[in-house]
């Protein structure tokens, strides 16, 4: 936790100075001792972005958050619109990248407390500008404050005790999850839930809210069982070999498409690149490698396995480089739907073993777009009885 800016000890003058040192600390329920400050009822590891900290937290200036470390990430712009009749909805992307300052909230909270003089004060200050809310012209509107305070939600102390239940159960869920999934992966569901907290104003005006300790939990519930479908992954890429080695020049030498609506060459097939539209069941855009780049990556993998067999060593290891490229050249990062309440992988299959080649299933991945790939597929061990999906989905 970062230390909070020290205050000059100088006598400040000016009445105004004054009065608003003493509106910040100045009331009865301050408590400057951090010792005995009740624990945080935020999840650990739940971000804010810097626009909330601003409207729910009143932080408008710089110095407001000096010194509280925060990231950068970057997202690819959606937004929804649709409606809610019979659950029906469409999506648009919208062109552009959105890069959001995300904090910990915790650390806001923190900053917050000792602005105010603890919990007990910053709470009362919140209060009193409910009251004020109350007494403005926009006292029928939504007072705005961070989701874990409940000025002007009527939440009766049997409602609160059960959130604050609730949000201890949440962080029990997430810090037991944390140890026994693999770190990469529990990166990746952070990651998802982040970005659909990025999103949460479009999309909670179709489907709700999924900010509830509950919602929560169920989401990381949902992943626990999603990342049990993932092989572990190798601590260290493999060796050099003629093999290796030239399945990494391949995926060197791999195509990125452009960006949407904001590259004139959006919609044509480009050098390694093919370019798709669908209509149904809801219209969508996208590139693939083309099938004469997919020849040449099938045909090296195969070189893998005929030098290295399918185990550890060979197609086990060599997999990963290439789901890592895959999902990183068309941003096909793990996500989850809230709606559906499922967890997603559109990069998976290049960890799935061989899949059988009389159900639709071959057709959603790039096996069959080749002779190289058909031959590929045909040389895994299969990891479901079936031939079906094994890995990045879960069947309900």
């Amino acid at each position: 936790m970062p230390k909070a800016a020290k205050t000059k000890s100088t006598t400040r003058t000016g009445a105004s100075s004054g009065t608003k040192r003493k509106e910040a600390t100045g009331h009865s329920s301050a408590n400057a001792d951090p010792s005995s400050w009740r624990a945080s009822t935020i999840p650990v590891g739940r971000t804010i972005t810097k626009s909330d900290v601003r409207t729910q937290y009143r932080f408008n200036k710089p110095a407001d958050v000096a010194g509280i470390p925060f990231q950068i990430k970057r997202y690819i712009q959606q937004c929804f619109t649709g409606y809610l009749a019979q659950h029906s909805l469409d999506r648009r992307t919208v062109p552009g990248q959105l890069d959001m300052q995300l904090y910990q909230e915790r650390d806001i909270e923190r900053r917050a407390w000792e602005r105010h003089g603890g919990p007990e004060g910053f709470e009362a200050y919140l209060k009193k500008l409910y009251q004020r809310h109350l007494n403005s012209n926009h006292r029928d509107s939504e007072f705005t404050q961070p989701r874990h305070y409940s000025f002007g939600r009527q939440a009766t102390s049997n409602i609160q005790a059960r959130i604050s239940s609730a949000y201890k159960r949440l962080d029990n869920t997430v810090s037991r999850i944390k140890k026994i999934m693999q770190p990469w992966l529990f990166e990746a569901v952070k990651d998802a839930l982040d970005r659909n907290d990025a999103l949460d104003y479009e999309y909670a005006a179709c489907y709700g809210s999924n900010d509830s300790p509950c919602k929560q939990e169920s989401s990381y519930l949902l992943a626990e069982t999603f990342a049990k479908t993932y092989p572990f992954r190798p601590a260290q890429p493999l060796p050099p070999s003629p093999s290796v080695d030239a399945v990494r020049a391949v995926l060197a030498d791999a195509a990125t498409p452009p960006r949407r609506g904001s590259d004139s060459e959006w919609g044509r097939d480009l050098d390694g690149l093919e370019f798709h539209s669908s209509s149904w069941p809801e219209p969508e855009e996208w590139y693939e490698w083309s099938p004469d780049y997919y020849e040449r990556l099938f045909s090296v993998l195969i070189r893998v396995i005929e030098e290295h067999g399918i185990g550890d060593d060979g197609w086990k290891g060599i997999r990963w480089e290439v789901y890592d490229k895959y999902a990183d050249a068309f941003n096909k990062r793990i996500s989850y739907d809230a709606h559906e309440k499922q967890w997603e992988d559109d990069a998976a299959h290049w960890l799935d073993g061989r899949f059988t080649t009389e159900r639709i299933t071959l057709d959603f991945t790039n096996r069959r777009c080749c002779p190289a790939g058909l031959r590929y597929n045909s040389m895994l061990p299969y990891l479901n009885r079936s031939g079906g999906v094994s890995v990045g989905w879960v069947h309900k």
